[in-house]
């Protein structure tokens, strides 16, 4: 269960990297990618992506332990998946902005990016979130122990 989690955060944090750059090539107009100040900023953030977003990564793994404990089905559950990915990075964000003291509404354009690189990787990785629900069914009729 944490790979699963761990995995998808890997994903999310690459996805959310190549947003930074897409976004950095539309405001820039048509920035030099192979600049070095460029290159050095867009390895600096992501590090600092990787850093920020750990307690997302335990969050993440405590509430898809949850999900999957919970008697729903395999779609209600893929679902509170899908939806809690993103909250997550929302309400990290949230919290980082209350503790520095700069909430803003230009702030939250900010974390757009992030949270759609979080509901990508969830959705990217939708057969091995099936592959972690699945439950073989049993037979255990007294014809099929032969």
């Amino acid at each position: 269960m944490f790979l699963h989690t761990f995995y998808t955060w890997i994903l999310s944090n690459l996805l959310h990297y190549i947003l930074f750059i897409i976004i950095l090539i539309i405001t820039e107009g048509n920035p030099d990618i192979f600049d070095s100040s460029l290159f050095i900023s867009a390895v600096i953030f992501f590090c600092l992506s990787v850093i920020i977003s750990l307690p997302c990564l335990l969050l993440g793994w405590l509430c898809l332990n949850l999900i999957n404990a919970s008697p729903y089905s395999g779609g209600i559950k893929f679902l509170l998946w899908l939806v809690t990915g993103p909250s997550l990075v929302f309400f990290e964000f949230l919290f980082i902005l209350v503790l520095t003291n700069q909430i803003e509404n230009e702030d939250f354009l900010v974390i757009l990016p992030a949270m759609t690189a979080a509901g990508m990787s969830i959705l990217i990785r939708y057969r091995q979130f099936e592959k972690l629900n699945y439950t073989p069914k049993i037979d255990d009729h007294e014809t099929n122990l032969v």
